[in-house]
């Protein structure tokens, strides 16, 4: 288990939160738990492992804001 947990709120913005997550170090990579606050648009999970490889990526969606 990684050391690090990051933690990354998210509302309607994918952009940002892939600007967010690609500015995460690869040489530490931490646990990467993404919530979402039920957005409208959100990348799935798979999308985020596929994008961020490096990332122990985790994406736990709130059903409403």
């Amino acid at each position: 288990m990684p050391e690090t947990l990051l933690l990354i709120p998210h509302y309607a913005d994918p952009e940002g939160l892939k600007r967010t997550l690609s500015s995460v170090k690869e040489d530490e990579p931490p646990f990467v738990l993404v919530v979402d606050d039920g957005s409208p648009e959100c990348p799935s999970e798979e999308e985020l492992k596929e994008a961020f490889p490096h990332l122990q990526l985790k994406l736990l969606r709130l059903p409403e804001n």
